[in-house]
């Protein structure tokens, strides 16, 4: 299933697997008068593995996936099961504590020692 950015999207979990996606676009092409009658396994589509990673994917593969089109936020999925949501602002703030902490350390390792 292709996301873009404008839609939103509803993830379909069964006994802790992902089953598939749903989007608003997806329900509003459906007659409302047929929303009663209509199931989630009749509307649902697969969640495509352009939007998916693994627990231990590198953050720079996963800033590089998010980069294209519509890819944000990125499905976490360990052997089936949903694990987690990364987004874009999850990264960003990643990289910002990084170069936090690696900031304070070359302070530390350019301060003159006391002879």
């Amino acid at each position: 299933m292709s996301i873009d950015t404008t839609t939103r999207f509803f993830l379909l979990c069964g006994e802790g697997r992902l089953l598939g996606c749903v989007t608003t676009a997806q329900i509003s092409a459906i007659d409302e008068g047929q929303w009663d009658q209509r199931k989630v396994a009749e509307t649902m589509e697969p969640c495509s593995p352009d939007y998916i990673v693994a627990p231990e994917t590198d953050t720079l593969e996963a800033l590089t996936k998010m980069q294209r089109p519509g890819r944000s936020p990125l499905l976490v999925v360990s052997r089936g099961q949903l694990v987690g949501m990364l987004s874009l602002r999850d990264l960003l703030e990643l990289f910002a504590l990084k170069l936090e902490l690696g900031e304070g350390r070359r302070q530390v390792a350019v301060q003159p020692q006391a002879g």
